[in-house]
């Protein structure tokens, strides 16, 4: 437990019994606390990007991480989702990655014909979706095609917020107010009351915000002015508060002071309050406040105890409502010293690089971490969108905190304006944890199964018989009495697939149902978007000449089996491999012309039967024992599975090459109890099957993207020296080690590009401490 007893600065002795009534009050809470930090962790996203800018077709590497809020690796494998976003907060796609031990790396294919503007990747776990999305990790980048990019539309509409520190504006008490605008404000802001006295003025920071010290009057109201495009832009205060805290921290020396105030004749002047400090789901300070007759009470709290990150200051009152509550920054005591050693000062043109990463703390001791590597052409990229880095991430923006800050006390104003978005005390005070998403360290598909007709939920314990039609894997799942379901993918499946499925009874009796499938239904907010304007964008005419010496190299070193056309196959050949083979085949341009799929059937396919019942037809593949199945075979029509016997009826023999038959038992069992009835592979004259594809109970779904490693050339002597290389990223290492020294070594090729080179190094120590460095390289032109 990491409750410490705060230094008090009172004007009166606090009784006895006072103090154990708070004391239970603050033991009940920590608790609590520490249930809801067991029971719902708090987790954090990270990944790292090569680049900051990219075109469409290219590839985007990444290295990821996937920590408790103690900065620990969440054990065992995990899925964390990968989402693009565009300007107007539309999913454009997404991917599925496997972390193992809370690391991994992987990339992101962007697809062509995406217009030119700012997009954003949002990457979190399916565990994540149970807290506020805002913790979700979101890092901007440019996606050019041709020029660069500005602002879509300037915003001419002066707008001002305001935010009182602790939450409220409270009447006649010292209150500090945070004042953010919406727009770069050069002209002071001057705050006035309604008898137009004025009593404060502000200069705004180049992040839009300032602050200012004032003493409200309940009977007053106040509003801010300023001049902009010469007019003058007028925004009321929030109303004055009879009730209620004022709370004003001072973090400038130790001890940190933490000063609280409330109204002569507020009705809270006798109850039993609590000042608590936490940080990661943990109370590290807690403090019994009272004020009866004082105007102020100053609470006192050393920082060395707490760890690096945001921290969060509420006061309590016994019912464990909150009153008043601020964010601020907690700044390591343990620094962490990153360099960067080259061993030339300038290199040439594909000469051999190599770097040397150091890693120590303060005292100069060595220490071990994992780190991830990019080098990339200082040319090419915008400074308009930033690499996250980790260090401030993970500590700052993790909890959904802005980075538009440029210094300390910046940070400080934009965490004023802050909501704590990691910890809900009414959840934690009424002992409501967790939620309805789990960790997942599966593939997995959730759905609902109705009936088509009525749309009523199927009998309890019905089966949902699934098939993974290009992973040629089948699952099965049971509903519970509501009709929903789970379907986890015990074997992994990549990128793009396709899920054939049935439902049956528990019997075996196939139903007349469908599943309603639960998708992902995330959000996303739009931001500000950007078009192209007149000016050539550096990295898109690096993109567009490289693609035209890529060409007119590949050009001339075609080889002859590259050009030659290929024959279209079978679609239904793996689907065949499956099944190991086939028991009947009929080619149908071998036998005269039917007019009718029936008339193909009774005169020319073998073991398949046709006939009609109550006006439905059926169809049945005759088993080998000459048992007649009870129920349609399963088609596969040009590689879609199927149990429509009326569209395989509709065919035109004209239309199909082949018709094959599979009844053989030990075959079927391969496609479990989906197969029981035997199978009818068609393959046609490449009909499209539109009709198929929209009736048919099939839903894509989207397996894991396997990692692909990223392509390093050398250039060594013996290599082909008329090769062209031009790579925006020199170099990327997803995961690097450094040794027992605090030492790891990076070696690679320059490329036939000049110019600075940046190298940024992203990564965590063993015990949990994230660390960046910036550096770069200069290489000239090899005249040799």
């Amino acid at each position: 437990m990491k409750i410490k007893w705060a230094a008090l600065f009172f004007l009166f002795v606090i009784t006895t019994a006072f103090v154990q009534i708070d004391a239970d009050f603050i033991q009940v809470l920590t608790k609590k606390l520490q249930q809801y930090k067991t029971q719902s962790p708090h987790v954090k996203v990270f990944l790292f990007f090569n680049q900051n800018v990219y075109a469409t077709g290219d590839t985007a590497y990444f290295s990821a991480h996937f920590l408790s809020e103690d900065m620990d690796r969440i054990a065992g494998r995990q899925i964390v989702r990968v989402d693009l976003i565009d300007q107007n907060g539309t999913l454009v796609f997404f991917e599925n990655v496997a972390l193992k031990d809370g690391k991994g790396a992987n990339q992101v294919a962007i697809p062509a014909g995406l217009k030119a503007g700012v997009y954003q990747w949002v990457a979190y776990s399916d565990w994540m979706k149970n807290f506020n999305p805002g913790l979700y990790f979101r890092q901007d980048f440019l996606l050019v095609e041709k020029n660069n990019l500005v602002a879509g539309k300037k915003v001419d509409q002066v707008d001002f917020k305001f935010y009182p520190e602790g939450g409220s504006l409270i009447s006649s008490v010292p209150n500090k107010v945070v004042i953010a605008g919406n727009s770069k404000i050069t002209s002071p802001v001057r705050i006035m009351d309604q008898a137009g006295n004025e009593v404060a003025q502000i200069q705004l920071n180049e992040s839009g915000r300032g602050h200012f010290n004032f003493t409200p009057v309940a009977t007053n109201s106040y509003y801010a002015t300023t001049q902009q495009f010469d007019k003058e832009v007028k925004v009321s205060l929030p109303s004055v508060s009879l009730q209620g805290f004022s709370m004003m921290m001072s973090a400038s020396q130790e001890p940190w002071k933490v000063d609280i105030r409330t109204p002569r004749d507020s009705k809270v002047r006798k109850e039993n309050l609590w000042l608590v400090i936490t940080a990661r789901s943990e109370v590290y300070f807690s403090a019994p406040v009272r004020f009866d007759d004082r105007e102020l009470i100053t609470v006192q709290f050393s920082s060395k105890e707490l760890p690096a990150g945001i921290c969060y200051a509420t006061l309590f009152n016994e019912q464990g409502d909150v009153l008043a509550e601020r964010l601020f920054m907690s700044n390591p005591t343990k620094k962490l010293e990153t360099t960067i050693s080259k061993n030339q000062k300038i290199y040439n043109t594909r000469s051999g690089v190599e770097l040397q990463v150091s890693l120590k703390d303060d005292l100069g001791n060595p220490i071990q971490g994992e780190f991830a590597v990019s080098v990339f052409n200082q040319r090419l990229f915008t400074n308009q969108v930033a690499h996250s880095l980790m260090d401030e991430y993970l500590h700052i923006q993790s909890d959904g905190v802005g980075k538009d800050y440029s210094s300390a006390e910046g940070l400080d104003l934009l965490l004023i304006t802050q909501s704590n978005r990691r910890l809900d005390w009414k959840t934690i005070t009424n002992g409501k944890m967790k939620g309805s998403h789990s960790f997942k360290r599966l593939i997995q598909y959730s759905g609902r199964v109705v009936n088509k007709e009525n749309g009523q939920p199927v009998p309890d314990s019905s089966r949902v018989v699934a098939y993974l039609q290009k992973s040629m894997m089948g699952y099965e799942a049971i509903t519970r009495k509501d009709g929903n379901f789970d379907l986890a993918f015990l074997f992994d499946f990549w990128n793009d697939d396709e899920i054939f499925y049935t439902v049956e009874t528990k019997k075996g009796k196939e139903l007349n149902a469908k599943v309603v499938w639960e998708l992902d239904s995330s959000s996303h907010a739009a931001f500000t978007p950007m078009i192209e304007n007149e000016e050539a964008n550096s990295y898109a005419d690096f993109i567009n000449r490289k693609t035209l010496v890529d060409r007119s190299y590949n050009f001339y070193n075609k080889s002859e089996a590259a050009v030659k056309t290929s024959v279209a196959e079978d679609p239904n050949r793996d689907f065949e491999d499956e099944l190991t083979g086939v028991d009947y085949s009929v080619k149908v341009d071998e036998y005269v012309v039917f007019p009718t799929m029936e008339e193909l059937i009774r005169e020319v396919v073998p073991s398949l039967q046709h006939r009609k019942a109550r006006g439905n037809a059926l169809v049945r593949v005759i088993l080998p024992d000459g048992a007649i199945p009870n129920d349609n075979p399963l088609y596969i029509i040009d590689g879609i599975m199927t149990k429509s016997t009326e569209y395989f009826l509709q065919l035109k023999p004209s239309d199909v090459i082949s018709i094959k038959i599979v009844r053989t038992v030990n075959k079927l069992n391969r496609f479990g109890t989906m197969g029981r009835n035997g199978i009818v592979l068609v393959y046609t004259k490449g009909l499209d099957h539109k009709k198929l594809k929209m009736e048919n109970t099939v839903i894509s779904v989207k397996g894991l993207n396997r990692s692909i490693p990223f392509h390093v050339p050398t250039h060594a002597a013996s290599s082909n020296q008329r090769i062209p290389d031009f790579r925006s990223t020199l170099y990327w290492n997803p995961s690097m080690m450094t040794n027992s020294r605090g030492e790891g070594t990076i070696s690679f090729s320059a490329s036939d590009d000049v110019g600075n080179f940046l190298i940024q190094v992203q990564g965590m120590t063993l015990d949990g401490r994230p660390f960046s460095k910036l550096d770069s390289i200069q290489v000239t032109f090899n005249k040799n």
